[in-house]
C-alpha cells in the first residue's frame, strides 16, 4: 500500500477552543453523554465563550466534535466547602469567573461513547493542565461525579465508596479516570448536582496541583462584586435586661454570617433604635 493510499485512512484530530458555531454540536454531544441530565442552554454556552474563551476546549475529528471540556477561574476560598454545582458555576453562566483567581475549576468533561478508550479524555485533561501552567494557576479543582455509587449506596457511604475506588477495589468511570490523571481526593460534597441520580447527588472534590506555580506578591487577591453573599438578619424584638445580652445576640448573628462567608451582614433599621436605649 502506498503512502497516498494510507493517507486516505488517516484521520485528523484537532484540539482547539470552542467557537459559537460549535454550540449545537456540543449540546447534541451532551445529550448523548449525559442522557438523564439537563444539557447546557445556548445562552449559557455563549456566556462561556464570551467570558473565558480559553477555558472552553473541544476535540474535533474530521469535522465532528467528539469531546469537550468547560472551566472557569475562581478563588476557591470565596466558596463554601459544601458548595453546589449551581453556586460554583453561577447557574452555568460563569459570570463569577475571576481572572485574578488561583484555581481553574473544571465544570465538565465529556467524550462521545464511540470514541472512548482512545485517550480523548486524557487529551482534554492535559489541555487543562497546559492552560493552568500558561496562566500560572495554583491548581485545577473539579467536583467529580461518582456515577457508580448508586450500585453501592446501600452498602457503604460515599466516602467509603471513594476510598474503595482509591484502593482500586471498585472501578468508577469518572473518579478512577480523574485519579489516574493525577487528581487527589479532598472531600465528599453533598447535594452537588440535583439531577445526577447515578451519583445520588454526591460528588468527589478533587485537586491537581501545578508544581510550576509561582506565587506573585504583586498579584492582587480580591473577590469580584458578583456574586456577593448577603446575610439579611430578621432580629427578634424581645425584652432583654442588659447591653451585654443585646451584644451577645448580635455577635451570634454576625458569627452565623461569617460561617457562611457572607460579604455583608444586614441588620434591620430598628436595631439602631434598640442601641440608643442603653
Amino acid at each position: 500500500m502506498t503512502s497516498d493510499q494510507i493517507s486516505q485512512f488517516e484521520k485528523k484530530m484537532i484540539i482547539r477552543t470552542i467557537e459559537a458555531a460549535d454550540i449545537p454540536k456540543i449540546i447534541a454531544l451532551q445529550d448523548i453523554c449525559f442522557p438523564n441530565m439537563n444539557p447546557w442552554k445556548i445562552d449559557q454556552m455563549e456566556s462561556h465563550i464570551r467570558i473565558f474563551p480559553e477555558g472552553q476546549i473541544c476535540v474535533e475529528l474530521d469535522g465532528d466534535i467528539i469531546g469537550s471540556c468547560s472551566s472557569l477561574i475562581v478563588n476557591f476560598d470565596d466558596y463554601l466547602e459544601q458548595h453546589t454545582y449551581s453556586e460554583i458555576t453561577d447557574k452555568g453562566y460563569i459570570r463569577n469567573h475571576n481572572p485574578r483567581g488561583e484555581s481553574l475549576y473544571g465544570m465538565e468533561v465529556m467524550v462521545h461513547p464511540d470514541y472512548r478508550r482512545m485517550k480523548i479524555g486524557r487529551r482534554l485533561y492535559e489541555a487543562r493542565k497546559r492552560l493552568s501552567e500558561k496562566l500560572n494557576l495554583k491548581s485545577i479543582i473539579v467536583g467529580g461525579r461518582i456515577p457508580g455509587y448508586h450500585k453501592y449506596n446501600d452498602k457503604m457511604s460515599p466516602r467509603e465508596y471513594a476510598e474503595e475506588v482509591l484502593q482500586q477495589n471498585i472501578y468508577d468511570p469518572v473518579l478512577t479516570f480523574q485519579m489516574m490523571n493525577g487528581f487527589t481526593l479532598k472531600r465528599i460534597i453533598t447535594n452537588y448536582l440535583s439531577d445526577d441520580e447515578d451519583s445520588m447527588n454526591f460528588a468527589a472534590l478533587l485537586e491537581w496541583n501545578n508544581i510550576d506555580y509561582k506565587p506573585s506578591n504583586s498579584k492582587t487577591h480580591y473577590k469580584l462584586s458578583f456574586p456577593v453573599r448577603i446575610c439579611v438578619i430578621q432580629y427578634m424584638m424581645k425584652k432583654i435586661d442588659s447591653f451585654e445580652e443585646f451584644a451577645t445576640q448580635c455577635e451570634h448573628y454576625v458569627d452565623v454570617s461569617a460561617d457562611y462567608k457572607s460579604d455583608f451582614a444586614v441588620f434591620p433599621e430598628m436595631l439602631r433604635c434598640s442601641c440608643s436605649r442603653f
